[in-house]
């Protein structure tokens, strides 16, 4: 094949605008398939943090109930713990890269619960292999009439409203 020829192929090829859309949807494919996956992995992120922080509500809510009814001091931290395993399935409980750390704060009757757990990615393994999730929670027993009471948003204006008290 000639110098020319090579020449006049490239540029039938060019001029030719059939099979242009193979092109383009090539040239796309890669980009739209890592947005893909790093949406499913993020997706399986919030799935975990929200079991967590489910799992950790709970554990917080358990201990302090049990704080409010005075029961023996010892036991706060272990029904903490045993409520959250419980709350867990097994390949979270698998997943945790630490025991979570529970405080009992006897004086403002405050439990406090953080969790660490490390989660492989599903599909973006070319952006990192893992991602460490935290999550913090707590409850505090008030004066009067125990009452469970939990805000779902911390930070969202009137996430929850109350007037008086349960007395």
């Amino acid at each position: 094949m000639a110098c020319g020829d090579r020449t006049s192929l490239l540029g039938n090829f060019r001029r030719n605008p059939k099979g242009s859309i193979a092109v383009m949807f090539g040239a796309s494919a890669v980009p739209i398939a890592i947005a893909a996956s790093v949406a499913l992995d993020m997706a399986n992120v919030s799935d975990v943090r929200s079991q967590l922080q489910a799992a950790a509500d709970t554990a917080v809510l358990a201990a302090a109930t049990r704080l409010a009814g005075n029961a023996d001091d010892s036991d706060k931290e272990a029904i903490a713990r045993t409520t959250f395993d419980a709350n867990l399935s097994a390949q979270l409980l698998a997943e945790l890269t630490s025991t979570p750390a529970i405080v009992v704060d006897f004086p403002s009757k405050t439990v406090s619960m953080a969790v660490e757990v490390t989660t492989g990615t599903v599909l973006t393994r070319l952006v990192t292999d893992e991602i460490t999730l935290h999550v913090n929670a707590s409850a505090t027993v008030s004066k009067g009439t125990p009452i469970c009471m939990m805000a779902l948003h911390p930070t969202a204006e009137k996430s929850i409203h109350m007037q008086g008290t349960a007395d």
